[in-house]
């Protein structure tokens, strides 16, 4: 009898357990309003900061997941060229030519973490992409990002960007890469167009498909009228007035073969999911968005490690969606392994050129929450695939584009 007894109560805590986690990660639904009444329904299923924020006052609707489409070109390369990629010695991809590297992830596999970031990193952002310029026929403003100290006050910091595959194309001719730089795995150049004492410090990427060739980085500064070039640590370098480092853009923009990377237990996480308001809506000196819904979205947490112990960060945690393979937050840990930065962020719904119904990122934020700061980012637009060339990426573009404010 004592061991039926034994067995019984062992039985009701296994229900009680159930129960609870049922309480905390299940109870979450279609049509509920998150807010400072009942905050715990979302505990585990948000970001910390976002919570914090709910806790005093700010309210999250809850609306049906509903998942994304790539564009069929993207798909399309997927199932031709997948089965033949692998991973190198150094973390490199073999064999990729374009699409998603790897559509199947299995969570026993060693090398899963990585395989997932390579997903992250190639997911679908078209083979181009334009803000603050004109490019191919079309005009966009730039990116906006709202800096905001702890007390309220903000700086506007307008930032432009051309960002170029040379191969991993899907829609652009050439495809599936542009004869000749196929030795680069993407060009970048960015232009500071606020605050004014910033206005037109313009920065070139190029990164290179070699695991272990640093990228190469160069800086156009207005005042001294001169190009410098930078050392590989600037990426690690916060990118003022936001809260950014080169390699925080889009959640994660570094190198791939320069970390390591394991697969955590997958979590849900609530996201907007399906941006409804572009630009954002919101308030002055406050960093979350108004007016827009949450999602619960399946994601992949991977923990991210750098091989080299300088590195600015000791640690992230990325939390990648496993219906679009973007980020949907991230965790930074400083040097001494305490929380340094959160991330969050939106997709919205993009239409591309020929009426296909796509998703791009919306809105980000990045949270300093040692400080506390907050960067918000967004954008009006989202041009992609404007057939920006490879010409565009040389020193005397960005010292061009520098004395013309924009692209």
């Amino acid at each position: 009898m004592k061991y039926g007894k034994s067995i019984i109560g062992l039985f009701i805590g296994f229900i009680y357990l159930f129960g609870m986690v049922h309480l905390c990660n299940g109870d979450v639904k279609p049509g509920d309003v998150i807010g400072p009444k009942n905050w715990e329904k979302a505990k585990g299923l948000i970001q910390p900061a976002v919570l914090n924020e709910i806790k005093n006052g700010y309210q999250v609707k809850v609306r049906e997941f509903k998942p994304h489409n790539n564009p069929r070109e993207y798909d399309e390369a997927t199932k031709k060229y997948a089965g033949g990629v692998k991973i190198g010695p150094d973390g490199e991809l073999i064999n990729y030519i374009a699409g998603l590297p790897f559509p199947e992830i299995d969570t026993s596999d060693p090398q899963a973490g990585l395989k997932a970031i390579w997903n992250y990193y190639f997911r679908w952002r078209g083979d181009d992409y334009l803000f603050g310029g004109s490019a191919g026929g079309r005009s966009v403003g730039p990116m906006s990002r709202h800096c905001i100290n702890k007390y309220g006050n903000e700086i506007l910091n307008d930032v432009g960007q051309i960002y170029l595959k040379p191969h991993a194309r899907v829609t652009l001719d050439p495809k599936p890469k542009i004869p000749g730089f196929e030795n680069i795995d993407e060009f970048y150049i960015s232009i500071v167009q606020s605050p004014r004492d910033q206005a037109g410090t313009t920065t070139l990427q190029k990164r290179y498909f070699d695991p272990l060739k640093e990228d190469d980085l160069w800086i156009y500064i207005p005042s001294l009228r001169r190009v410098r070039r930078l050392p590989t640590t600037q990426r690690c370098a916060t990118k003022a007035p936001s809260d950014y480092t080169a390699d925080d853009v889009w959640g994660f923009q570094g190198k791939v073969t320069l970390f390591n990377y394991k697969l955590l237990a997958p979590v849900k996480l609530l996201i907007v999911n399906h941006q409804k308001h572009v630009p954002m809506k919101n308030k002055k000196g406050f960093w979350l968005p108004l007016d827009e819904e949450v999602e619960l979205v399946d994601v992949y947490d991977i923990e991210q490690t750098p091989k080299d112990p300088a590195y600015c960060y000791s640690k992230k945690i990325l939390r990648v969606s496993k219906n679009t393979f973007s980020c949907a937050g991230i965790f930074g840990y400083d040097k001494k392994g305490e929380l340094w930065k959160e991330f969050w962020t939106s997709h919205r719904v993009l239409t591309t050129r020929d009426g296909q119904k796509t998703w791009n990122f919306g809105f980000n934020a990045s949270i300093d929450v040692q400080v506390p700061h907050y960067t918000t980012t967004d954008s009006f637009d989202y041009p992609v695939n404007v057939g920006i060339s490879p010409e565009d990426y040389s020193l005397r573009k960005i010292t061009t584009v520098s004395r013309m404010g924009g692209f």
